[in-house]
């Protein structure tokens, strides 16, 4: 019995402090249990500081009334989908296209002044690897014309038809709210435009840009603003700029009407040209008999063609004058014309006379005594 509990005590012992009769394995094992949780730790750490595979950056949009345009860029080629709605997600636009700029144009069911949510997602190849942007949002525009803010970056001018005027796009440095940079609430803004586009602009008589422009940051009081552009005429007015306040000069510029004829006028027989500032037309013949001649309208100072049938020919721009036939003219006039058989009478008489005095029919000397009475 009591050999029997010995052996008994013997076989638990050996059971459990088995693990530790090799003095290596048994290290190893306390180490273990010891580091274990602080290297399950610094592994999820790892993990969840790795890079993500897609860097999404520079998000911008544009709303309007009716749409709004998304772009932004990664840093590898990706595809893309933008997912927006009112409360939720409800519509998605979708690129399968691997690009690193990307813009997805958010034209349904959007209306103006709503507040829409909107996220950008790109996704590699593989459809594991994919970066989310963050919930972001934007209020599409009312319709009429009014300065915006978009993104707090930037200012603008809306027109009438609930679209964005690019050409009035300036960045405000210090970010934008309510329609106005917010570094220059002291100061005005003043927009320029003219029609054609690129006319010099002149403030207080010094050339400061060309249409169109943003002139952000201006010192209120009165300035004299001039638009000049070669071909047109000038056009100056004064505008008062005020804190806080934009003020918009848009102008569509006259054309300068001066129109150079070098053959003044209807001259079909000088070859010439007429030009205003637009165009210039050059005398030229259309076939061997019609002239399309070059004039200047007297009306609208525009150069202006006109065809001319030409009576004896057209060459080289011009028409050909009538043969100089005065020669001919007095050989065969009336005159003439009676002169001719009392001459060749004449010669007749002439000829028959000295025939008649050669044979001696004609004795001047009887014919003298004769008339004296003596023979």
């Amino acid at each position: 019995m009591y050999q029997e509990h010995l052996d008994v005590n013997l076989v638990f012992s050996k059971m459990k402090f088995r693990p530790f009769l090799n003095c290596r394995s048994g290290l190893i094992f306390i180490i273990f249990i010891i580091f274990a949780p602080s290297i399950i730790f610094a592994a999820t750490v790892i993990k969840q500081q790795s890079p993500p595979p897609i860097v999404i950056n520079d998000i911008q949009i544009y709303p309007s009334a009716f749409s709004a345009t998304v772009t932004w860029n990664t840093d590898v080629l990706s595809n893309s989908t933008v997912g927006y709605g009112e409360s939720s997600y409800s519509y998605y636009i979708s690129n399968r296209e691997l690009k690193k700029s990307h813009l997805a144009l958010l034209n349904f069911r959007i209306q103006p002044n709503i507040k829409y949510f909107f996220f950008v997602e790109n996704c590699l190849n593989s459809s594991s690897k994919c970066v989310r942007s963050n919930n972001l949002s934007f209020n599409a525009i009312n319709c009429g014309e009014s300065w915006r803010c978009f993104n707090n970056t930037n200012i603008g001018y809306v027109n009438a038809s609930c679209t964005w005027d690019h050409d009035s796009i300036k960045f405000c440095e210090s970010g934008c709210a309510n329609g106005m940079c917010n570094n220059h609430k002291d100061n005005g803004i003043l927009y320029l435009n003219s029609n054609p586009r690129g006319a010099s602009v002149f403030i207080n008589g010094i050339v400061k840009t060309t249409t169109p422009d943003v002139l952000v940051n201006l010192a209120p009081g009165s300035y004299k603003v001039k638009f000049s552009k070669d071909a047109y005429e000038e056009f100056s007015t004064e505008v008062n700029v005020l804190p806080g306040k934009i003020v918009t000069l848009k102008s569509t510029l006259k054309i300068k009407l001066v129109c150079n004829d070098t053959d003044n006028g209807m001259d079909s027989f000088t070859k010439g040209f007429a030009a205003d500032p637009f165009k210039k037309f050059v005398d030229k013949c259309v076939n061997k008999n019609t002239l399309n001649e070059s004039i200047c309208d007297g009306k609208t100072s525009l150069a202006e063609t006109k065809i001319i049938k030409c009576d004896n020919g057209c060459s080289k721009g011009k028409c050909k004058k009538a043969t100089n036939t005065n020669t001919q003219t007095k050989s065969t006039s009336p005159a003439s014309l009676g002169l001719i058989p009392l001459i060749v009478i004449a010669l007749i008489f002439l000829f028959l006379f000295i025939k008649k005095v050669k044979k001696g029919k004609l004795n001047f000397k009887k014919i003298k005594a004769k008339k004296k009475g003596r023979i």
